[in-house]
C-alpha cells in the first residue's frame, strides 16, 4: 500500500478567496522545496562512538586561537570545531543509505553463492562481520531519524518509516512558500531569501551603544 505522504511529500494547498459561492476553493499543488546548504547539527549517533568525546577535546584545543578576546576566541573555536566534526562524521559515518545498499547487495551475494555450493569459512566469516556492520548502520539510521522527527516518546522500535514520515510532517509544516512584504505576496526561492536576509541584515547591523566584554561570564574557551 502506498503512503500518501510519502508519494505526494511537496503537496501544499492554498484557500482561494470565495467568488460565486460561500466556499473558498482549495487547489492543490506541488511546491519544489529550497535548496542551499543544510545547517550544521548535532547527530546523537555520534555518541555511540566512544572516541567521539576525545575526538571533540582535542579538536577543541586545536581550533582555539590565542591573544584575541574570550567572546571572539570562543566562536573562532566553535567555528573550527564544526568544520572538525562535520569531516569526521563524513568519512567515519558516510552517507548511511549507501553503506546499507553495499552491504546489503554484499549478503545478497553470499547467500546466493552457499546456496550454490559449499561455502567456505571465509565466506561464511565475511558474512557474519556484514551482518553485524548491517545492524550496526541500521541502529544509527533509527537514531538519526528518529532525532529528526523528534520524537521523544519511542526507542528502539527501528520503525524508520515512521520515524520519516514525522520528520517529513515537520519539514513540511516549516516550509515557507509565501511571504507578504508591504502587502505585496513574494513566491520566488531567491527573492524569499533576500527578504529574510535584508530583514536580519537590518536588526544585526543597527550599532546600539558600545559593544563590550561581560567580565562576569566564565568563558570556557
Amino acid at each position: 500500500m502506498v503512503d500518501w505522504e510519502e508519494l505526494w511529500e511537496n503537496l501544499v494547498s492554498k484557500a482561494l478567496p470565495s467568488v460565486t459561492s460561500d466556499h473558498c476553493p482549495i487547489p492543490l499543488g506541488q511546491e519544489a522545496l529550497f535548496g542551499g546548504p543544510s545547517p550544521f547539527r548535532f547527530k546523537n549517533m555520534w555518541l555511540k562512538d566512544p572516541s567521539f568525546k576525545l575526538r571533540v577535546k582535542d579538536w577543541w584545543e586545536e581550533g582555539r586561537p590565542r591573544n584575541r578576546k574570550k567572546g571572539v576566541r570562543f566562536m573562532r573555536t566553535l567555528k573550527a570545531l564544526k568544520g572538525k566534526t562535520k569531516d569526521w562524521n563524513k568519512d567515519h559515518f558516510g552517507r548511511i543509505e549507501e553503506g546499507q545498499e553495499r552491504i546489503s547487495s554484499r549478503i545478497e551475494e553470499l547467500d546466493i553463492k552457499e546456496a550454490q555450493r559449499n561455502f567456505s569459512e571465509e565466506e561464511r566469516e565475511e558474512r557474519w562481520k556484514l551482518k553485524v556492520e548491517l545492524e550496526e548502520i541500521l541502529r544509527n539510521e533509527e537514531i538519526s531519524w528518529r532525532q529528526k522527527s523528534r520524537c521523544k516518546w519511542l526507542q528502539g522500535d527501528k520503525n524508520t518509516r515512521f520515524f520519516h514520515s514525522l520528520a517529513s510532517g515537520k519539514r513540511s509544516k516549516n516550509l515557507i512558500t509565501t511571504v507578504v512584504v508591504d502587502g505585496i505576496e513574494v513566491r520566488r526561492e531567491e527573492e524569499i531569501v533576500k527578504v529574510f536576509l535584508d530583514h536580519f541584515k537590518g536588526i544585526f547591523s543597527r550599532m546600539e551603544g558600545n559593544r563590550q566584554d561581560l567580565p562576569e561570564l566564565e568563558w570556557i574557551g
